[in-house]
């Protein structure tokens, strides 16, 4: 699905401000001199929303923007959800005030004095939540990261005209192969199929420790790396359900898999370059940030056909896993309730199989396919331009409706 066909117009025009603002008159653009951004979000947490915030106002600031933040804890029904506190403006009456909603979720929703308020967001399954449909009613505008979420978004009932794609960035200079030594307590004799993800269902764990022991035994040179961290302790005990399904698939001689918990964001891109390929099969991605970071680590990938990730994975810079659609199972809406109703991929167990062993046996194939990834995240999705995007998102905004500036 396409933005509407005045925003197109709109951001074809805007597309010749790009050299401005990003130059070095980028100081005294009229925009970044007269808007505030007041930015909401969880910018102290490990998780991809709070790494995709800190980038994009960092970005900003450095296009010459005013930004404020505050930031909440915790993800949805477990965490605290404060509110920013009303406070009165103190800029004149032809500064605007525009506050963005960096969150994960609907309700309850931090309130600030603002002209403008934009809920930058996304979600994972082919639909959304009824709380999701009706909050997008009172805000003005919902910056989602990809087409996919384009589509469900409008497809659920939301307002086409408050939609805008803007892409997730990355700071490709920290994440580039060339900067980063492997860690050293992960073994190098072995080809290494790297995983990260929070332990829930969603992140489709069953389905790659299942085609990860089918495909391989322990008389290969092969292991398999889980980073994780678990969503709800109360649901899953990582090393026990790994235990599970290696008797249950592994066979007499099951090849090794090792698990670690989350190493320091500083220390990320070593993780990447431990490691020989990349491999998630997940059941739904707004964006897939742990994709986005292996493929700019020159990491050949291998991830679900489907979702948010296709913003920037294709077949010629990744391996792409066959998918069907199907329902939520029961036991993933009982993890996370949003999730009920909704459907997701199911990725193909066998092709997910032939991948991973396309990819050990390949290597010049996936070292030209690591590579070609490189090479098109750093050129589409470095911190700098998407910077850019965000402000010529603003400048549609602020042309869009020039006299209900709040008024939605």
């Amino acid at each position: 699905m396409s933005e509407p066909r005045e925003i197109e117009v709109l951001r074809e025009v805007l597309e010749s401000d790009r050299e401005e603002l990003s130059g070095g008159v980028r100081q005294n653009a009229r925009l970044s001199r007269d808007l505030t951004l007041f930015w909401t979000g969880p910018l102290r947490d490990r998780s991809g929303y709070a790494d995709e915030a800190k980038l994009l106002i960092r970005g900003l600031r450095n296009l010459g923007f005013s930004v404020l933040t505050h930031s909440v804890k915790g993800t949805p029904m477990t965490g605290d959800q404060s509110t920013v506190p009303q406070r009165e403006r103190v800029v004149s009456p032809h500064h605007h005030v525009v506050h963005v909603v960096h969150l994960a979720w609907a309700d309850p929703f931090p309130s600030l004095p603002a002209d403008r308020v934009i809920w930058r967001t996304m979600f994972e399954t082919d639909g959304l939540p009824p709380s999701w449909v009706q909050r997008s009613w009172q805000v003005d505008e919902i910056w989602v990261p990809s087409s996919f979420n384009l589509g469900t978004f409008a497809n659920a009932g939301v307002p086409p005209s408050k939609l805008r794609v803007l892409h997730q960035p990355i700071d490709t200079e920290r994440f580039d192969p060339a900067r980063a030594n492997p860690l050293e307590h992960l073994p190098r004799e072995a080809f290494i199929f790297l995983s990260v993800f929070t332990w829930q269902q969603r992140k489709g764990w069953d389905v790659l420790l299942q085609a990860y022991l089918e495909e391989f035994s322990g008389r290969e040179s092969v292991v398999l790396v889980i980073r994780t961290d678990r969503f709800r302790r109360q649901y899953h005990r990582p090393s026990e359900e790994i235990g599970r399904l290696r008797e249950q698939f592994g066979g007499e001689d099951p090849p090794p898999i090792f698990l670690i918990p989350p190493v320091t964001i500083r220390d990320m891109p070593r993780l990447y370059a431990s490691a020989d390929a990349f491999v998630l099969a997940s059941h739904g991605e707004g964006w897939g940030r742990p994709l986005m970071e292996a493929m700019c680590m020159g990491l050949p990938t291998i991830g679900t056909r489907w979702g948010g990730s296709l913003e920037f994975m294709n077949e010629k810079n990744s391996y792409l896993v066959d998918c069907e659609l199907k329902d939520v199972s029961e036991a993933a809406a009982a993890e996370y309730p949003l999730f009920s109703g909704q459907r997701w991929a199911q990725a193909s167990i066998e092709h997910l199989r032939s991948l991973m062993r396309h990819v050990y046996e390949d290597r010049e194939d996936a070292a030209t396919r690591g590579a070609r990834a490189r090479r098109e995240v750093v050129a589409r999705f470095d911190v700098s331009r998407i910077a850019v995007d965000a402000a010529l998102n603003l400048q549609v905004s602020a042309r869009a409706q020039p006299d209900s500036v709040g008024q939605e």
